[in-house]
């Protein structure tokens, strides 16, 4: 079976689809990626066949604010229109452009597509085979869906102007790596829902610094933004501030591209990386404060661990409403993050047995979700069927 795999060219998008291409991989099917250009080397490097596909998620916010410059002063709650233009124009437009002579050439069998990246289900669907979204996390919100759709069925008449109305998040069925009791209440009624166990990337590289491998006797806490925190750099330092006043040990990442010495002087337990193997890392730690990203939230979960979530932007703050919801953490919003707000979160978390014991709960939940070798065997079905 040839299985394409397209997604956006962001940590966040690419890592949650490789435990699924590589499990394809092994069992000897022919696994070709298309993404934007950050991302082709990286997969790359893993062992896979790349082809560039559309633009990165900052090019295409670049391009919006600087074509509706009003859309950069709306307030938070209103800020999802520029993900409206982003997600709903720009994205699928470039994402179609390149993966229409892509799939005429590779002639894939199935489409595998992050569920943000709608153009692929539109492309797939112009060339008549067969898409399969997978997510990411939490479904994309019934509000965002709904506000999408609209843009996306004019990019897709464009193209096609005689198809019928298509289901561009869910397509022919919907990989879901969210555990159930995680999952949006309001989540559509994907026409086949097929649970997969958010496994970590595989052989993901980056070795841990030796204070972190080395006996500790002190907890140890994980304090990351993602990978991308421009404008994120106040709360960040509030958080140092905040841990610097506990008896914990702190590790703290700014991303690839981010600059360590961006947060000023440091207390001697706290220590800052760009990046570190995150999957590795959360075997080690004890409490995770971070940005709420899908990522890290479910690869916090599947080890067990409390998490203190302090969402900017994105699906980042519904997923903190739904880690709060589980009682698995506890949540700080941009305007209250303040270094005591930190230190009295962190230090519940640690000391309060509630908040792992939920954890432990969804990590035992995850655990029970079909594995991505498991999964192949459905998308084998899809294919024949």
């Amino acid at each position: 079976m040839r299985v394409l795999f397209c997604c956006r060219p962001a940590y966040g998008h690419v890592y949650p689809l490789l435990p699924l291409a590589a499990a394809c991989r092994d069992v000897g099917h022919d696994v070709l990626w298309g993404t934007g250009e950050g991302f082709v080397k990286r997969l790359e490097a893993f062992g896979f066949r790349v082809q560039r596909v559309g633009i990165s998620i900052p090019e295409a916010d670049e391009r919006v604010l600087r074509e509706q410059p009003e859309l950069g002063d709306l307030p938070r709650e209103e800020r999802f229109r520029i993900g409206v233009a982003v997600f709903g124009d720009v994205l699928p437009r470039h994402t179609i452009a390149d993966l229409l002579p892509l799939l005429h050439e590779a002639a894939p069998d199935l489409v595998v597509y992050d569920e943000t990246d709608a153009g692929a289900p539109i492309a797939a669907a112009i060339a008549g085979i067969p898409a399969t979204a997978h997510s990411l996390g939490r479904q994309v919100p019934e509000m965002v869906r709904r506000a999408v759709v609209a843009p996306l069925h004019q990019v897709w008449h464009e193209y096609d102007p005689g198809a019928a109305p298509h289901d561009f998040f869910t397509a022919n069925a919907y990989i879901d790596i969210c555990p159930p009791s995680l999952q949006d209440p309001d989540a559509s009624h994907a026409g086949e829902r097929i649970l997969l166990r958010p496994d970590s990337p595989p052989d993901v590289g980056g070795e841990l610094p030796d204070w972190v491998t080395g006996e500790r006797s002190r907890p140890l806490v994980y304090v990351t933004l993602g990978t991308y925190v421009h404008g994120q750099v106040d709360s960040l330092r509030a958080a140092v501030e905040g841990l610097g006043a506990l008896a914990v040990d702190a590790l703290v990442t700014v991303g690839p591209d981010g600059d360590p010495a961006g947060l000023g002087p440091l207390p001697d337990s706290v220590r800052v990386e760009r990046f570190v193997s995150q999957a590795a890392l959360l075997a080690r730690v004890d409490v995770v404060a971070h940005h709420c990203g899908s990522g890290t939230m479910l690869g916090a979960l599947w080890h067990g661990l409390p998490q203190l979530a302090m969402p900017h932007g994105a699906d980042q703050f519904a997923n903190a409403q739904a880690l709060l919801d589980s009682g698995a953490g506890r949540r700080l919003l941009p305007e209250e993050i303040t270094a005591e707000a930190v230190a009295e979160a962190v230090r519940a978390l640690l000391v309060e047995p509630e908040y792992r014991e939920a954890a432990r709960g969804l990590a035992a939940e995850i655990a029970a979700m079909p594995s991505p070798t498991e999964v192949v065997c459905d998308l084998e079905r899809l294919r024949a069927g």
